[in-house]
C-alpha cells in the first residue's frame, strides 16, 4: 500500500489516482477497512488545494461500499460483475441503472 504522503508532489500532475480497496489478484475479497479513512484523507487534500483530480475505487464495489466512497469523496469507481450483476438478473442494461438508483438512496439516507 503506497503511503498518501508519497503521491502528493504527483496530485497536480495526474487527473486521477487509483485507490486498490482489496489486494490486487481475485474476486471475493473483503474490503481492507483503512481503505474509507485514505479516500477521506487523500479528498480533503485535493480539496484544500482545488487539484481536478479523480479518486477511484477498485475493490468489493457493493452499493453500501460505493455509497460510503462517494460522501467520502470517491467519483470513479471499477465494478466487477459482482457489483452489477446482484439480484435474480444476469443483464447490465437492466441491473447497471438499478445499482446507480440504490447508492443514490444511500447516499441520501446516511
Amino acid at each position: 500500500m503506497t503511503p498518501l504522503d508519497e503521491l502528493e508532489y504527483l496530485l497536480p500532475e495526474v487527473d486521477r489516482v487509483l485507490i486498490m480497496a482489496v489486494d490486487p489478484g481475485y474476486a471475493g475479497q473483503k474490503i481492507i477497512p483503512q481503505t474509507f479513512e485514505r479516500v477521506q484523507i487523500l479528498s480533503r487534500k485535493i480539496q484544500y488545494h482545488k487539484y481536478q483530480v479523480d479518486i477511484e475505487i477498485d475493490g468489493n464495489i457493493t452499493v453500501k461500499n460505493c455509497a460510503k466512497f462517494i460522501r467520502l469523496g470517491a467519483n470513479v469507481f471499477v465494478l466487477g460483475s459482482s457489483s452489477i450483476f446482484f439480484g435474480a438478473t444476469r443483464n447490465y442494461e437492466e441491473s447497471f441503472p438499478h445499482f446507480k438508483k440504490e447508492v443514490s438512496e444511500k447516499i441520501h439516507t446516511v
